[in-house]
C-alpha cells in the first residue's frame, strides 16, 4: 500500500491573503502582535477554501462574531498493555467550555471495528477502512462550515501513544519523550512501566520510519486500536481541505507529525493551543515549528485546552471580518 494512493497534495496557505490582512490592519492603525499574526494565519488558510469564514445563521441574526468549532473525539478502549499505569478515567469536558456558542462535539467511539485483537494484524482492508473513515470524518467537519477543527483522543493510553509516535518521528529516547500523562499523577513505578511500553512500541516500528503508513499500521497493532491510524489520517485530510486544526495534547501532537508525512504540508494548517506539560508536545512543536496560541501550560484531557482558547481565536476571526468591512 502506498501513501500516495490515499492522500493528495496539501495546498499551501495563501501568503498574499495574509499580507493583505496585515496591510488592512495597518490601514486601520491596528498593531495587535500575536493576535494579528493568528488572524493572518487563519486568513491564509481560509483563502484556500472555496468559501471563506462562513456566515452562520446566528451571525445573520445579529452576531457577526460567532466562531464555529468542530470537536472530533476519538475514544480508546483500555487494554492490558497500559492498564498498569492508567487506572483513572479520562476527564469530561467542563460544561462551560462545551456551552460556548458554535461548538459541536462528535465522538468516534471505540468498537469491535477499531479494536485490533492482541494477536491480530491490520489487513490491507482494515487499513483502507480506517483511512476511508478518517476521510469521511474530515468531510463531515468541512461540511459543518466550522472555522476550526479540534481533534481529541480520549481514553487510557492517549499520552503513551503520543510518546511512541513522537519518539519515533524525532528519534528521542523513551525516557525523554515520556511524561506522566494528562490525568492524575502516576507513581515512579507506573512511569517506569509506561517508559517500557513506549520503548517497546518504538522498537516495533524502528525499521519503518520512512513509510508513515507502515508506522501507523504497526503502532495501531501494537496498542490494539486502529484509531491511531485514523487520527493521523483525519488531521491530514483536514489539511487537504484547508481546514485549520487546533491540537492540544500528546496523542494529537504525535499524530500530527505522521500526518505531515502522510500529506506533506499538513503542519501549515495546525496550531498548538497551549504549552503542555507533556514533553512530546514540545518536541512536536519544535520539530514542525507549530504556532502556539497561548504560553500557559495546561495538564488536561485533550480538547479542554483547545476549547479554552476559542475566545482568542474568536477575536482573531472578528478581526478578519472587521478589517474587511
Amino acid at each position: 500500500m502506498q501513501t500516495s494512493d490515499f492522500f493528495t497534495r496539501v495546498p499551501t496557505p495563501d501568503a498574499e491573503a495574509a499580507a493583505r490582512l496585515h496591510d488592512e490592519m495597518v490601514a486601520h492603525h491596528l498593531d495587535l502582535g500575536g493576535l494579528g499574526t493568528l488572524a493572518a494565519n487563519l486568513a491564509a488558510m481560509a483563502a484556500r477554501r472555496t468559501s471563506r469564514f462562513r456566515t452562520h445563521g446566528s451571525a445573520q441574526a445579529g452576531n457577526p462574531h460567532l466562531l464555529s468549532a468542530y470537536v472530533q473525539v476519538f475514544e480508546l478502549d483500555e487494554t492490558p498493555l497500559i492498564s498498569s499505569f492508567t487506572s483513572h478515567p479520562p476527564q469530561d469536558f467542563p460544561q462551560w467550555l462545551v456551552d460556548q456558542p458554535g461548538v459541536t462535539i462528535t465522538v468516534a467511539k471505540a468498537s469491535a471495528a477499531t479494536t485490533v485483537p492482541g494477536s491480530g494484524e491490520l489487513t490491507d482492508e482494515d487499513v483502507t477502512a480506517a483511512l476511508t473513515h478518517a476521510r469521511t470524518l474530515a468531510e463531515q467537519a468541512r461540511d459543518s462550515g466550522a472555522d476550526v477543527i479540534i481533534p481529541a483522543v480520549a481514553g487510557p493510553g492517549a499520552s503513551t501513544i503520543g510518546a511512541i509516535l513522537t519518539g519515533l518521528a524525532t528519534r528521542t529516547e523513551p525516557v525523554k519523550v515520556t511524561g506522566s500523562g494528562l490525568g492524575h499523577p502516576i507513581s515512579d513505578a507506573q512511569w517506569n512501566d509506561k517508559v517500557t511500553v513506549v520503548r517497546d512500541g518504538m522498537f516495533a516500528a524502528r525499521d519503518l520510519r520512512t513509510d508513515p503508513l507502515a508506522v501507523l499500521r504497526q503502532i495501531s497493532q501494537f496498542v490494539h486500536s486502529s484509531h491511531v491510524l485514523t487520527v493521523s489520517a483525519f488531521i491530514a485530510y483536514c489539511a487537504i481541505e484547508s481546514l485549520p486544526v487546533l491540537i492540544d495534547g500528546p496523542a494529537t501532537a504525535g499524530a500530527t507529525v505522521w500526518a505531515d508525512r502522510l500529506a506533506p504540508g499538513t503542519h501549515e494548517y495546525v496550531m498548538l493551543a497551549t504549552q503542555s506539560a507533556e514533553p512530546s508536545c514540545g518536541l512536536v512543536q519544535g520539530s514542525l515549528g507549530l504556532p502556539v496560541i497561548s504560553p500557559l501550560t495546561m495538564r488536561a484531557a485533550e480538547g479542554i485546552p483547545a476549547l479554552s482558547q476559542l475566545p482568542l481565536i474568536r477575536h482573531s476571526v472578528q478581526l478578519i471580518r472587521y478589517t474587511r468591512v
